[in-house]
């Protein structure tokens, strides 16, 4: 039984080891990117079209297969090859704007809960554990792109953009502040 345990925990470390050092690469050209931005006022979700159509749209077409399939019928291996390349770089940029995203919401959430009156714990807590199902969730989903591509992630990707809309919403409605 101790075996087990032993080992589930030395696959838990290694998999958060993994995504630590993959998402590195992809968070530093991101951040660099919001850094290198001449105008300074606007945000990296503007620079990216964070229009919730928009965003839909991304969600569905870079997670999906119907592009691989079609590309497949044209028995071109090298455009194969360069579809999975980019698709797989546009998901992985996907993930990391996420996590950057709520980051900024958690930061931004934070600085107001240091002034609040009323602050509810549970509701923080609730937020807090949220966070942490999101972080999990873009991991996993970082760690099977990297490994496996995007296509028949769309159910996984899906369910973390639910996940940030829903700490998005939370952030607001759980917390209960009233700035003093």
């Amino acid at each position: 039984m101790m075996t087990y345990f032993s080992v589930a925990a030395a696959l838990v470390l290694f998999a958060g080891l993994a995504v630590y050092i993959l998402r590195s690469k992809y968070e530093t050209s991101l951040l660099g990117a919001r850094l290198d931005d001449s105008s300074g006022a606007r945000t990296c979700a503007a620079r990216c079209g964070e229009d919730v159509h928009v965003a839909g749209r991304v969600l569905s077409r870079v997670f999906s297969g119907e592009d691989e399939e079609f590309v497949a019928g044209l028995n071109s291996s090298r455009l194969e090859r360069l579809l999975v390349q980019e698709r797989k770089r546009l998901a992985l940029h996907w993930v990391t704007r996420k996590v950057v995203e709520a980051r900024g919401i958690m930061r931004e959430h934070a600085q107001a809960a240091r002034t609040a009156r009323d602050l509810q714990i549970s509701g923080e807590l609730q937020l807090f554990a949220r966070y942490l199902e999101l972080r999990a969730l873009c991991g996993l989903l970082f760690i099977l792109v990297t490994a496996f591509g995007p296509a028949g992630m769309q159910r996984l990707a899906a369910e973390t953009d639910a996940r940030l809309l829903r700490i998005r919403g939370g952030r607001t409605s759980t917390a209960g502040l009233t700035a003093g």
